[in-house]
């Protein structure tokens, strides 16, 4: 199973837009970084955001680039203050592939629970449009597959 998190883009300031919805910055950044997702095959089961219009943007861009033809789906517990435990169990329990947008502190957290066992252990610069693929091994054991930043894109040579 792959568990792609996924910390949402920039978004405008809520002067701006009080949604708060992508900024030009944050929607290129997420643009750069889905095309690289894209390439790497990913292929989630379902893409669950966690409602507010930041996440949704940014999985909107994501189910584009990566050719997903479900619908993007609202859940529960993706809030930046949200407790890891009701994602720890659906992961636990799922054996399909799942891309999760959501907030920092709370992406953060999930990663290092499921990587470390310590949801407090912050080890990951999580930056706005981070996809984290997490790959669960042998004996139910987390590792980190590999992680897109809007950073690291140039790092990757095209293939096109």
């Amino acid at each position: 199973m792959n568990l792609y998190l996924v910390r949402h883009a920039t978004a405008k300031s809520e002067f701006e837009d009080p949604l708060r919805g992508l900024s030009d910055e944050g929607r290129a950044d997420i643009e750069a970084v889905a095309e690289i997702v894209a390439r790497s095959g990913a292929v989630p089961v379902r893409i669950l955001q966690s409602g507010k219009k930041r996440a949704l943007e940014t999985a909107e861009v994501l189910a584009r680039h990566i050719g997903f033809n479900g619908a993007v789906e609202v859940a529960e517990g993706l809030d930046p203050m949200d407790l890891t435990d009701t994602w720890l169990e659906h992961v636990d329990a799922s054996d399909d592939d799942l891309m999760l947008v959501g907030h920092m502190p709370y992406m953060g957290k999930l990663a290092a629970q499921l990587t470390t066992g310590n949801k407090e252990r912050d080890f990951l610069e999580f930056a706005t449009a981070t996809v984290l693929c997490l790959k669960r091994g042998g004996r139910g054991a987390w590792y980190i597959g590999w992680m897109v930043t809007p950073e690291n894109c140039s790092l990757v040579p095209d293939t096109a």
